[in-house]
């Protein structure tokens, strides 16, 4: 700051200086006669020209001095880019290694099924219901996601998308589908066989499984029939 402030008046200093010098110079040429070009002794134009260099080079420095300052931005810029770029390849590396690492655990203990995944997920947050409230009217597992909804669980409805839905009501009939539709598919993912879910219990389904994560295959009609 105390450099910067010291440029200022450097350059504030020449340019006073260099202004007085042609305003000398204009005031003498008015007051020839003739207005012939006024007389400078030698050390006055060698005061004068080293003057003007002073204040040519101040300028230069300060060119340079912006230019580097819009170099180094350019570069602190690309940087941060660079590094977040690694942290989210770092992130997304290691999201898709612990998918396959529950993926493989589930598989181990005979559970490996979209079912199996949906009621883990639903036990993590149990501690949100309110038990002091009522469920008449209600199941329990409808009260449990209208909390996870409404708590935006686990920063659910970024991948839901869509706030307006029935969410709790689409878990309700999505969990009765895959308990009734559970396939032995010879897989190291989980399977989501879409042939009889809605857009928003695929949605949902998906949903789950990025955030839980694991690993998981949608089965659409035609890939079932090639099995």
């Amino acid at each position: 700051m105390q450099s910067a402030m010291k440029t200022v008046i450097v350059f504030l200093s020449l340019t006073i200086a260099t202004s007085f010098i042609h305003s000398g110079i204009i005031r003498c040429a008015i007051n020839k006669r003739h207005y012939s070009i006024p007389f400078m002794t030698r050390n006055e134009k060698e005061m004068y020209d080293k003057l003007l260099q002073s204040k040519d080079d101040l300028l230069k420095s300060k060119d340079d001095l912006l230019k580097s300052k819009d170099d180094a931005i350019h570069i602190l810029a690309k940087s941060k880019d660079e590094t977040l770029k690694s942290k989210d390849d770092l992130l997304k590396s290691k999201v898709e290694m612990l998918s396959a690492a529950n993926a493989e655990i589930l598989n181990l203990q005979g559970r490996l099924s979209l079912r199996s995944v949906f009621e883990q997920f639903e036990q993590r947050y149990e501690g949100l219901l309110d038990t002091s409230i009522s469920t008449k009217g209600i199941t329990k597992r409808e009260k449990l996601w209208k909390a996870i909804i409404e708590n935006n669980a686990g920063e659910i409805k970024q991948y839901l998308g869509d706030t307006t839905t029935d969410w709790p009501s689409v878990a309700q009939s999505l969990y009765k589908l895959i308990s009734k539709d559970i396939h032995n598919f010879m897989s190291k993912k989980v399977i989501i066989n879409d042939i009889s879910l809605s857009h928003e219990m695929m949605t949902l389904a998906v949903t789950v499984c990025k955030m839980f994560p694991i690993k998981y295959e949608i089965i659409s009609p035609s890939s079932l029939d090639q099995e």
